[in-house]
């Protein structure tokens, strides 16, 4: 690496650092700074390593250090730490989010169980055998659902302290899905709703995510509430042509359509 490109890469690298410091204050001048593409890919870069370090929950992070190896690996440095010094601590980090997600997770797993509860006795709220909670909105007057059908539907979903991690009413456009290719709680849902209808979830981690995360927006051991509206059904035939394919060209699972797909997770 010649000494004009490792200057040049620090500088961006800088530069990342800096602006991912900014205050709320500085909102209105968020964009000072990141006039090339160089820059702006700088600070694309940082920015998902950030998110990331948030979403896995890096307890203890240090930035200042983070930023230290990121330069002397730019400037070719000798590393301050020996391989088993490096791997040590890598590994005590993983084994340390590990037991924080795995308490989290039981946490997760008491309060989804006690809301449930609570939540039966609210007014309107039936249960099924499986442990699905609905409420009936609108009870809709068209066809049921087959197993085998593909549906269109709208719908919000919401934790159980009312955030909303997904919704296509957000994003003005119906979902199309088959009806097995979703959570078992929708799929469930779908074969009792009929067209028409707007029913609210309450589906139970089991039928949800259950223990594994999809993403940081859903944590492990979530209920979840779904505000479902069926807008029309599509039929057998098109759910052999709209069912998503399990893996791309290069064998790579392809990501859910929405937070309601079922996932290699499940």
């Amino acid at each position: 690496m010649t000494s004009k490109v490792k200057h040049l890469a620090l500088y961006t690298v800088i530069l990342a650092f800096y602006l991912l410091n900014f205050t709320t204050a500085n909102a209105a001048t968020k964009n000072d700074g990141l006039e090339s593409d160089s820059r702006r890919a700088s600070y694309t870069m940082g920015l998902k390593m950030g998110r990331y370090i948030r979403a896995n929950n890096f307890d203890g992070f240090n930035i200042e250090s983070l930023y230290a190896g990121i330069r002397d690996g730019i400037e070719n440095k000798s590393p301050k730490l020996s391989p088993k010094e490096m791997d040590d601590s890598i590994r005590a980090v993983k084994k340390l989010q590990a037991d924080l997600q795995e308490k989290q997770a039981k946490q997760n797993l008491q309060r989804s169980k006690r809301f449930l509860a609570e939540n039966l006795r609210l007014s309107g709220v039936k249960e099924t055998k499986s442990g699905l909670q609905y409420k009936i909105l609108t009870p809709g007057s068209g066809e049921i659902p087959k197993k085998t059908d593909t549906i269109i539907a709208h719908y919000k979903g919401t934790l159980i302290d009312g955030s909303v991690f997904d919704s296509s009413y957000r994003r003005g456009k119906p979902f199309t899905t088959p009806v097995t290719r979703v959570i078992k709680g929708w799929t469930e849902a779908l074969q009792m709703m009929k067209v028409g209808a707007k029913w609210r979830l309450f589906v139970p981690p089991h039928l949800a995510y259950g223990s594994r995360s999809p993403s940081q927006d859903i944590p492990a051991n979530s209920a979840l509430i779904f505000d479902l509206e069926l807008l029309d059904i599509k039929g057998e035939k098109e759910s052999l042509k709209m069912a998503p394919a399990q893996s791309d060209k290069n064998g790579k699972k392809k990501k859910p359509q929405s937070s309601a797909v079922k996932t290699n997770r499940m």
